[in-house]
Order: C-alpha cells, then structure tokens, then sequence
C-alpha cells in the first residue's frame, strides 16, 4: 500500500521547527493553509516548486506567518527528521 508519509509526517510535525514562536491557533492556521491546502497537492506532484507554492501560500496568512510558512514549505528537510510510527509498514 503507497501512503504519502512525507505529507503525512510533515502535517503533524514539520511546523514544530517554528511551533515554540506562535500560538497554538496560529499553529492551526499553518497546517490548514499549508499542508491541508490544494497547493500541497501541487506540490507533492511536482507542478509547482517550493519556492512557487510558497507565493501562492504566504497570500493566504498573515504577514507574521510567512517566515514560518517558508521554513515549512521550503525549508524543513534542513530539520532533524525522525521516524513516526507506522511509516516502516
């Protein structure tokens, strides 16, 4: 069975690089914009690149968050990556 572990792994751990620096409602706001949205999708698919998904996604948060949306978007593999259950299945 094919499942989209890195999509998966980053919608419940790739914002926590920039967690500590928001509050949990913004926390929020990230995955749904980001990770939940059409634009990953394109992403994952190879449509569109980092850095153009991430101009499309930064018009949909706060000017605050888009540091943080960059870093997710295009920057998270630079982060200590660590199994999650059920990936190795």
């Amino acid at each position: 069975m094919i499942r989209n572990i890195a999509g998966r792994w980053l919608a419940e751990h790739g914002s926590e690089g920039v967690h500590s620096a928001i509050t949990p409602e913004e926390h929020r706001l990230l995955r749904r914009k980001v990770f939940e949205d059409w634009e990953w999708v394109t992403l994952d698919r190879g449509t569109n690149t980092p850095e153009q998904g991430y101009e499309i996604m930064k018009q949909k948060l706060p000017e605050h968050l888009h540091p943080a949306a960059y870093y997710c978007i295009c920057q998270w593999w630079y982060g200590k990556l660590y199994p999650v259950p059920g990936m190795a299945e």
